[in-house]
């Protein structure tokens, strides 16, 4: 029952029939042009443009504007004019839907939200279905991700969770302090008061944004250099400690985004590198750092100067004692603040640290084709095609009996049609009609691709096609 009324919901909330004129067309906003089409005008156009849209907007509909700047969470100023364009036409989509009026918005969906959590819904529940609406409704309506209905409703979602964690943790302390029932609503406002006085900034941990996920994909790679760790010695010399994944964070995020060394106590929440350093300062988990600002900015200098001398000279001498410095920050003395000196005495193997080079060029590999794939709609757009593709190649019912080996021979046979626009004779009297169509929508992603260099598709085609093998048993 939960479900069916969040289906209907979004249902209300994504209709865009528009209205009907005298002679019974659709008039909608557009004027004639449909909503697709209208947004790749205003995105080829409005790239460049900074204020001019929001101005006159806010000159034309003052009341309007004013809802939509105090209920987005955005500094409209500085949005580029696609941007702002894309978030106005969703806030007045979204009211002329729901016959709500802008300021009611976010009142009213939490309002049910907290009526469906009360009748058994679940966070994680809510929280799936919204992340399944989202990149349809962005598809449908020819917007980012970022400006839809559906992502405004899972950080207001999420600002629910938080609220209601909150209080959890301020009732808990209350209790302990034997605070009168009675004042415990005064002693919630006191600590919001000191919260607001502090300007702490949000908890932005649990959003669906392209930091959010550029951030994942840094901890994939610290994930990786923990494996590695596990594996050189049984006598632990080398296992990366809470500090050892601080530094590698630190790393791995050089190399997803590009990170400035010069941040300060203060984040704009409009800007997405301020908003990806907030989620690197919180996830400090080790020994807390006197100036912990001062030191991951040295540390971004030191990282990402490192990882462009190891790419354009792999094989240097440099090289080599930029290699040893990683390894010795990593794995032996992580948080070192005189590691240029210590690290030449260190006692690490020579073995070890060959070892690490291969594991490091494969992890800066994965964050390249990574970051890729995240920021790149075109390659986005191929690697979720490929792996529609790949997955309905074998059935559900035979995938007992196709093995790794198997599997990378189908992939590599399918990587091989999509690069040529030639589907063998032979296999297409075989493969599932939705196979072969497939196999074409992803020879027309990379055809019709302005975007992305032969070699970066080979690296999307190389991300799927390890991804899906490792579905199977060896």
């Amino acid at each position: 029952m939960v479900v069916v009324i969040v289906l209907i919901i979004l249902a209300v909330i994504f209709s865009n029939k528009g209205s009907k004129n005298k002679k019974g067309n659709d008039q909608s906003p557009s004027q004639g042009l449909d909503q697709r089409a209208m947004m790749d005008i205003v995105q080829k156009v409005g790239k460049n443009g900074h204020g001019n849209y929001w101005q006159n907007f806010k000159t034309r509909k003052p009341q309007e504007a004013n809802a939509i700047e105090t209920i987005c969470g955005h500094n409209m100023d500085t949005l580029s004019d696609a941007d702002a364009f894309q978030i106005v036409s969703t806030f007045l989509r979204w009211s002329k839907n729901s016959k709500t009026p802008i300021t009611e918005l976010k009142e009213n969906f939490k309002k049910q939200m907290k009526a469906l959590l009360a009748n058994g819904a679940t966070f994680d529940m809510l929280i799936d279905r919204l992340k399944i609406e989202k990149p349809k409704e962005a598809k449908q309506f020819n917007i980012s991700e970022h400006f839809t209905i559906t992502n405004y409703m899972y950080e207001w979602l999420i600002e629910i969770e938080n609220e209601q964690n909150k209080d959890f943790i301020t009732e808990k302390i209350a209790k302990n302090l034997n605070i009168p029932a009675d004042k415990v609503d005064d002693f919630k406002k006191e600590i919001n008061k000191a919260e607001e006085e502090q300007h702490l900034a949000p908890d932005i941990s649990k959003l669906d944004r392209e930091e959010n996920k550029l951030f994942a994909l840094a901890n994939k790679g610290v994930n990786h250099l923990t494996e590695f760790s596990l594996l050189l010695d049984e006598n632990k010399n080398y296992r990366l400690n809470e500090n050892g994944k601080f530094e590698a964070r630190i790393m791995c995020s050089t190399m997803v985004i590009n990170l400035h060394s010069h941040f300060k106590n203060e984040i704009d929440m409009d800007e997405e590198v301020d908003r990806y350093f907030l989620l690197l300062v919180d996830s400090i988990t080790g020994d807390y750092l006197d100036d912990e600002i001062d030191f991951i900015n040295s540390r971004i200098t030191f990282y990402k100067d490192s990882i462009k001398k190891i790419k354009e000279n792999p094989y240097s001498k440099e090289t080599e004692l930029i290699l040893s410095k990683i390894f010795y920050l990593l794995y032996r003395n992580p948080l070192s603040i005189t590691f240029e000196n210590d690290f030449q005495n260190d006692s690490e193997t020579s073995e070890a640290k060959l070892d690490f080079r291969i594991v490091l060029e494969d992890v800066i590999k994965e964050m390249e084709v990574g970051r890729l794939i995240i920021t790149s709609p075109s390659a986005s757009k191929l690697k979720a095609t490929f792996l529609s593709l790949l997955t309905n190649m074998v059935p559900e019912s035979k995938r007992e009996v196709v093995n790794q080996d198997l599997a990378a021979l189908f992939a590599d046979q399918a990587s091989s049609m999509i690069k040529s626009g030639q589907i063998d004779g032979q296999l297409a009297s075989v493969l599932p009609s939705n196979v072969i169509q497939l196999i074409k929508d992803c020879y027309s992603i990379i055809n019709d691709n302005n975007e992305l260099t032969e070699e970066q598709i080979d690296d999307v085609l190389s991300n799927v096609k390890d991804e899906y093998i490792k579905t199977f048993k060896n």
